[in-house]
């Protein structure tokens, strides 16, 4: 909630009224462009600064870069020179900087992936949500007020603010996460009643239990099993093939097998002989010529 009215109190006035006094004592729009890259300026050195840096403390260090946020008020509202807003804005650059490249980082490290999105929607509708509320009501107010209270009002918040969150233990018990444990290893560890790795003799056991399955199910499709292995099994199957073969090889070899079938087959043309033959067929004549034979 502190970013929420920190938009709203702080950051808005130097967003809104800001252009306002640079046109109006500041020295035109030319002078406040040149204020807008400073605090570009600012922002982009603490981020090279940054890179590669492990605080111990990310949170605390993001809440002291909050500090910096408030600096471009107090020069507006003293109503000061251009150079000196110039470095208030190249300050507050830096600690946006700083406290937006920390405060991310530790919630990367802290908050489990599942809830990473709803954590940043929580903190981001609040924080943008009320703070846009600023940017309709701080023209009407310092038209009322004046735009030094206004800014002053905004500085104290800003300063106030992040000190009283420095104070909080929370804060200060965030520590910089140098390792991350696997995924596999946190969850087997996590639970209580994890499965452990099996050893040998429990692989055996399994591999005789699946060995055991599979040959039920293959007696249950009415596949030949037995006690021995699948190659056992098919030589099994190959077994009568092999006998059909030795008994057409023996059928047609010379012995008194395939004698017996020679008997045999003699014996059914023999048989076949002594039924009565059948009748010549008589040739079939024209009726004409039958005819003429008659009459000679």
């Amino acid at each position: 909630m502190q970013f929420a009215f920190f938009n709203l109190i702080t950051w808005a006035p130097w967003m809104l009224l800001g252009p306002v006094l640079g046109k109006e004592y500041l020295g035109g729009a030319a002078v406040w462009g040149a204020i807008m890259a400073a605090q570009g300026a600012g922002a982009i050195m603490a981020g090279l600064l940054c890179l590669g840096r492990h605080p111990r403390r990310p949170v605390v260090v993001a809440t002291v870069g909050t500090f910096c946020y408030a600096l471009p008020d107090i020069p507006m509202a003293l109503h000061t020179a251009a150079p000196w807003v110039a470095a208030a804005a190249f300050a507050c650059g830096a600690g946006a900087a700083v406290s937006s490249t920390f405060s991310g980082t530790a919630m990367q490290q802290q908050v489990p992936p599942q809830m990473l999105a709803r954590v940043s929607s929580l903190m981001m509708f609040p924080s943008y949500g009320i703070g846009v509320i600023g940017y309709m009501i701080d023209g009407p107010l310092a038209g009322a007020i004046g735009t030094s209270v206004v800014f002053g009002v905004g500085a104290a918040y800003g300063l106030l603010s992040s000190a009283a969150v420095l104070t909080l233990p929370a804060v200060r018990a965030v520590r910089w996460r140098t390792s991350y444990p696997d995924q596999a290893t946190a969850d087997a560890t996590s639970t209580p009643d994890a499965t452990p790795t099996p050893t040998p003799p429990q692989l055996t056991a399994a591999r005789r239990s699946s060995g055991l399955l599979h040959r039920a199910q293959r007696r249950k499709r009415g596949q030949p099993s037995g006690d021995r292995d699948d190659e056992g099994n098919r030589e099994h199957l190959r077994q009568p093939h092999r006998r059909g073969e030795r008994h057409y090889a023996d059928r047609h070899r010379d012995s008194p097998h395939g004698k017996c079938y020679r008997r045999r087959d003699s014996g059914n043309a023999q048989g076949s002989a002594q039924h009565q033959p059948r009748l010549p067929r008589q040739p079939q004549r024209h009726p004409a010529e039958a005819a003429g034979r008659d009459d000679a």
